[in-house]
């Protein structure tokens, strides 16, 4: 019998980690939800200006240094055909840049994929980060966003 009061426990155990980290989910979500809702867009222009060093943001632009960034919300990781990618971004070809991922690249582009040829230290700032990422996904085609 107390072979099934351990599996119970453990069960309960399973179970309560499970709960405890969807609500830690949920309430990340809703957090990054209202920073994206009180994103500005403008301010993510204006920082996207250090991106445009090596990106360009108009559809169909030129690849330079990085790749355009037109339409990069919601597309598939090194999706440029143009563009040689570090291996690191070429492992993640299949992957989406969701605003978690983008949030994850632009906090830290080295830390999300390690070994990454890009060399920007990253966004500190959490709103910063909110406010460029709103601005990408305003670069989109009406139909796609």
């Amino acid at each position: 019998m107390q072979a099934s009061n351990d599996n119970t426990m453990k069960l309960w155990g399973f179970l309560m980690a499970g709960w405890l980290l969807l609500a830690t989910s949920s309430a990340f979500a809703e957090e990054r939800n209202d920073m994206l809702d009180a994103a500005s867009i403008p301010n993510g222009h204006t920082l996207s200006m250090v991106c445009a060093t090596c990106h360009t943001f108009d559809k169909g632009g030129p690849v330079e240094s990085g790749p355009n960034l037109f339409g990069i919300m919601g597309a598939n990781h090194a999706r440029e055909p143009k563009f040689p990618y570090s291996q690191a971004l070429k492992q993640m070809k299949k992957k989406i840049w969701t605003v978690d991922a983008m949030d994850a690249w632009l906090k830290q582009p080295n830390a999300y994929a390690p070994g990454t040829s890009m060399r920007f230290g990253g966004l500190l700032d959490p709103q910063d980060r909110a406010d460029l990422i709103a601005y990408l996904r305003t670069l989109n085609d009406p139909l796609k966003k």
